[in-house]
């Protein structure tokens, strides 16, 4: 990885202070970064209420249109095809809406695309068989936004579209019946940074508070408020999708996790049987399902179906209401996750050493390549040498049609732009800032590897492409108690624009240092402070410094703040994020 410089914050100015007397002097710094400078609006970021936090969906203004749509639907008995995409986002989306729409009496059906074979998004083939299988209506669930030719020739076949999503706007907009997305031009609804799931969410509420009025006896069992039972599915595609959690989303994460911590679907509670959260034999109490899990355990197996195999298999498991029927598809996300580890880790041998060998790493992008790289996994790739080597990257893999390839950047330089900057490459691309999808046409990888190395050189040519780690505050080993770690838990849940907080700790002593997992992967440190406090650590897969360090070393240590679990009790740990040797 390349070496990091660490930032530490400034701490919140004086006045801030004041108004916060009373405060853990940790959470006013932190609140302060977050923009909030008030205990009333601390108050409310801190422990959102979901009544006051979420917005009337029908702000959408197309929601009217679109609700509508399906409840003339539901009482014509029309086919209604839920169009997903592959990865937690559009499979979360599309399950939440399938459930609902069950509920309602619905003839729905669900279409989810291989990666390989259909690509991102709607194409026309697809199309052509919904309308062909008699879909006279198609939501989207994370995808449609783009498709407008797609969606042009449904309009032909007799097929209304309902787009939900919230990926960045094409240049032209499909001809949709309605279109629910919080980006489009014009549009009236005030939380721009909803998932795909969040999307799909809203226009569930909303055709619930419809449904109740036109439907009373089929929402019988539906009183207010059954809508949050959705919210799970929200969640993770909220945390998988990596949207801020601020605002609306905050508190439908927040209260989603509530939902998953109840266990209630059969699916979900397999694979936290097979993740280790649940004890088979009910011997244990059950582990906390926070966002570190969904993001680490649960999105991966999720997102392992759509690029192993088929996002079917996720689906499968997310809308099971059947124990056999959940473990069978449990375990085989659980055995497709394995499968995706180890191609991940030949890929990435492969990818390393294209870039030694070609000097990459002197350049200001990065562009690997294996014809027999899965498309799936090319992403992930793409992720890690982007972080390891801190250069825009981009990973492809071959097939018929071209070189399918994903990007993952850095905070200089925006993905879209600059596929943007090259359109005449591309069968197709799309994606954010950060992150990109595009399949490069036959024979134009040369081309594409040149101009983008041009391209990425004029952009990035007074740049420090130097990783920032940066840092919430510099304490002392004995600032670090129970009361500091009580205090960061009402910041849960963390995830993009509320990071879990990382603090420094100066010249502290090394007692021991011991290689720890497989192979030694990782390590385990014993610290101690200048004020003679010992703290326990854990550096994973830092295995390295276990051999680099000995005991009466002074370091310096980056870290957040949890807890290890043992025999029943808890104590405070700090889990490594990095380390280096304290100069004085």
């Amino acid at each position: 990885m390349a070496e990091r410089r660490w930032q530490v914050a400034d701490p919140a100015p004086a006045e801030v202070r004041e108004r916060f007397s009373g405060w853990h002097p940790v959470a006013v710094d932190l609140l302060y970064r977050r923009g909030i400078a008030a205990p009333e609006a601390a108050e409310a970021f801190l422990d959102p209420q979901y009544d006051a936090a979420v917005h009337d969906p029908f702000l959408f203004r197309d929601m009217q249109k679109a609700v509508d749509r399906l409840v003339r639907a539901i009482k014509k008995r029309e086919t209604i095809t839920i169009h997903g995409d592959y990865d937690a986002d559009g499979v979360d989306a599309s399950a939440l809406l399938y459930i609902l729409l069950k509920k309602l009496g619905a003839v729905v059906d669900v279409f989810l695309p291989h990666r390989e074979d259909d690509g991102y998004g709607i194409i026309t083939r697809t199309v052509e068989m919904l309308a062909a299988r008699g879909t006279t209506v198609m939501i989207t669930c994370d995808c449609g936004i783009a498709n407008r030719v797609d969606i042009a020739r449904g309009n032909e076949l007799g097929i209304d579209t309902i787009i939900t999503a919230h990926h960045a706007m094409p240049a032209e907009l499909p001809d949709a019946h309605a279109t629910i997305h919080p980006l489009v031009p014009g549009e009236t609804y005030p939380d721009k940074g909803l998932a795909g799931g969040g999307v799909a969410f809203k226009l569930a509420c909303a055709l619930l508070t419809e449904a109740r009025k036109k439907f009373p006896e089929r929402t019988a069992d539906m009183p207010i408020g059954w809508e949050k039972w959705l919210l799970e599915f929200a969640a993770i595609s909220s945390i998988g999708d990596v949207v801020p959690l601020l605002g609306e989303t905050r508190a439908m994460v927040k209260y989603g996790l509530i939902v998953l911590n109840k266990h209630r679907r059969p699916g979900m509670r397999k694979l936290l049987e097979l993740t280790g959260h649940i004890d088979k034999l009910g011997l244990k109490k059950p582990k906390e399902v926070d966002s570190e899990t969904v993001a680490f355990q649960i999105c991966p197996r999720i997102n392992a179906a759509g690029r192993m195999h088929h996002a079917e298999d996720a689906f499968r498991l997310l809308t099971s209401e059947d124990d056999e029927e959940a473990t069978v598809f449990a375990q085989r996300l659980q055995d497709l996750n394995k499968d995706r580890q180890k191609a991940v880790e030949r890929m990435m041998l492969e990818a390393r050493r294209q870039v030694v060998d070609e000097r990459q790493d002197e350049r200001h992008a990065i562009v690997v390549a294996g014809e027999d790289w899965p498309a799936g996994l090319v992403g992930l790739v793409a992720g890690r040498i982007a972080e390891q080597f801190y250069r825009p990257t981009f990973a492809l893999g071959k097939k018929d049609t071209g070189w399918v390839g994903s990007g993952r950047g850095i905070p200089e330089f925006d993905m879209m732009t600059a596929l943007n900057a090259m359109p005449d490459l591309f069968v197709k691309y799309g994606g954010h800032p950060q992150a990109c999808g595009f399949t490069v046409k036959p024979d134009f990888l040369p081309t594409f590897r040149e101009r983008m190395s041009v391209y990425a050189t004029t952009v990035l040519a007074q740049a420090e492409l130097l990783p920032t780690l940066r840092l919430d505050a510099e304490v002392r080993l004995a600032d670090i108690g129970w009361e500091l770690h009580e205090t960061l838990q009402r910041f849960q849940p963390f995830g993009e624009k509320n990071p879990e907080p990382r603090f420094l700790a100066r010249r502290v002593i090394v007692s021991s240092a011991d290689p720890v997992g497989k192979e030694g992967a990782h390590v385990r440190l014993s610290i101690r402070g200048e004020d003679g406090v010992t703290r326990k650590t854990i550096g994973f897969r830092m295995g390295e410094w276990a051999t680099r360090l000995t005991p009466g070393d002074t370091i310096d240590v980056a870290f957040t703040l949890g807890t290890n679990e043992w025999n029943g009790k808890s104590e405070l740990q700090l889990k490594l994020v990095d380390l280096r040797p304290h100069v004085p």
